[in-house]
């Protein structure tokens, strides 16, 4: 089969640069040209599988965070149907004053975790081989709340 034939327009100098360097290396002009073209051509293919490569990380990151978004979505869910199942019917400025507490302190315990790099997630969706950490004996059965009874 014939090579076709192709006469592109170089610099002068560059044409000295690859003459030179075929020279240096025993091989034809046609050879260096065809070496580097086809490497130039290949490192797009590189970069192609590079880019999927890439995109499967972000695809998998997106994916966790959904499961955390879904995971969050759920476990607000489930508080704020607790909060309405135990949610006084008459609400007087004691309540009111202790209901601001406990919010405070739940958001002192909340900032705490996150400055500790603990997420609620990570609580849920546990490693596997590593036991979770059990809730005090009290805790379900005194409104979640270790050592508190609901007439408090």
């Amino acid at each position: 089969m014939k090579h076709p034939r192709i006469q592109p327009y170089l610099a002068p100098e560059l044409t000295e640069k690859v003459r030179a360097y075929a020279a240096a290396r025993s091989l034809t002009v046609s050879a260096v040209m065809t070496a580097a073209l086809t490497e130039y051509f290949e490192r797009d293919a590189v970069e192609d599988e590079l880019i999927v490569r890439r995109l499967d990380g972000v695809t998998h990151a997106i994916s966790q965070l959904q499961r955390d978004l879904d995971t969050l979505a759920v476990g607000f869910g489930r508080f704020v149907r607790y909060s309405f199942y135990t949610a006084p019917e008459g609400v007087t400025a004691r309540v009111v004053e202790r209901a601001e507490g406990l919010y405070a302190e739940f958001l002192a315990k909340v900032c705490e975790q996150l400055r500790d790099g603990v997420r609620f997630t990570g609580q849920v969706w546990r490693p596997r081989g590593r036991p979770g950490r059990t809730l005090p004996s009290g805790a379900v059965a005194n409104g979640g709340r270790e050592g508190e009874g609901r007439g408090q």
